[in-house]
């Protein structure tokens, strides 16, 4: 039975994305990380895949050499006929761009530098188009080379991190200086981020500090929850948490996504400084899902599963939580997921 669903699944390449169809083969092979990534993918809807607990079972199950239970047999047989019947079946159409897209590229290809920057954000996201980290850079880098702060930051992040382009952490450096010169408050913020790390520089905190505290003056949301989790940590500041929630209140007025989950995490009980309260912790972590915190994803839909925080037990919502946050890489959502599978099929 397995060789046969193997083999009927490997044979229909039209049914899966290149990337799915030689994870497919790697794991039918026995590559044991084929495998699990396998498992992941249907239990996650990744890599042009469906979402599937009875293959994401029986992949965890080869990769962890168990039997498959008899009682999925009757689950994966309609599988092996559905490919069966749809030989010839045609990969997904390309989605077709709205005219809203097509506009804003033509702007952008017209050298208007706030759609190169939109524009790149799509390719970031995978928004319209498909994820292309690489042709967002190149995007990035028009807008920023026409003047555009936001996109110099952007850039000189992509030169820190390596995110569609090599690593250079000099370049980034360079990038943050040039948005910085225009006053652009979150340059400020990355040039302190650089020497309080030491990334292109020596690490001096407290010129680290002089850069932060100069993008908090202009009222940079980001900057602001940085310095509460300095004073939350004791990390260049002396400890101090009270003063870390009255900044993270500060940020959280700006709509700071990490802001509002660190007061959901506060109120959460995690901190004796604050007065415990499930409530309030709650509300917090769904100001800040609303905002696609992955962590306030899991929080909440963790919240929503066992009733707390006076929410009512809801499964449903609390399983769309851990997959939102768990398509973001969350360890805490995936193994949610998976919990919740786990009590299904043994029901």
């Amino acid at each position: 039975m397995d060789d046969h669903l193997n083999k009927k699944l490997l044979q229909d390449k039209s049914v899966f994305n290149k990337g799915a169809y030689w994870l497919i083969k790697a794991a039918d092979k026995g590559n044991k990380e084929a495998q699990k990534e396998l498992a992941d993918s249907y239990l996650l809807g990744l890599n042009g895949l469906e979402k599937s607990t009875v293959k994401a079972d029986f992949w965890n199950r080869q990769y962890e050499k168990q039997p498959t239970p008899a009682r999925f047999e009757k689950a994966i047989k309609p599988e092996v006929k559905k490919v069966e019947e749809q030989p010839n079946k045609q990969e997904k159409p390309i989605k077709k761009l709205s005219e809203a897209t097509l506009i804003l590229l033509k702007s952008a290809e017209a050298g208007i530098k706030e759609s190169q920057f939109l524009v790149g954000e799509k390719y970031a996201q995978g928004e319209d188009f498909d994820k292309n980290d690489k042709i967002a850079f190149e995007w990035y880098l028009k807008a920023a080379n026409g003047g555009l702060e936001r996109a110099m930051v952007t850039v000189g992040i992509c030169y820190k991190e390596g995110i569609g382009v090599r690593k250079n952490e000099d370049v980034a450096y360079e990038w943050f200086e040039k948005a910085a010169d225009l006053g652009y408050p979150p340059a400020y913020f990355e040039i302190g981020l650089c020497h309080f790390e030491g990334v292109a520089v020596v690490l001096n905190k407290r010129i680290a500090f002089e850069y932060i505290n100069k993008s908090i003056e202009a009222g940079y949301p980001r900057a602001i929850s940085f310095l509460a989790d300095c004073y939350l940590s004791g990390n260049g500041v002396q400890k101090d948490s009270v003063k870390a929630k009255e900044l993270y209140e500060e940020a959280a007025k700006k709509n700071n996504p990490h802001a509002l989950y660190k007061l959901g995490e506060m109120y959460g009980g995690n901190y004796l400084s604050v007065e415990k309260n499930e409530k309030k912790a709650a509300a917090w972590y769904a100001k800040a899902a609303a905002l696609n915190h992955e962590d306030a994803e899991y929080m909440l839909g963790y919240y929503y599963a066992y009733g707390k925080g006076g929410l009512k037990q809801n499964m449903q919502k609390a399983h769309d939580l851990f997959m939102k946050s768990a398509k973001k890489g969350n360890k805490f959502a995936i193994a949610g997921l998976k919990k919740l599978f786990d009590e299904e099929v043994t029901k």
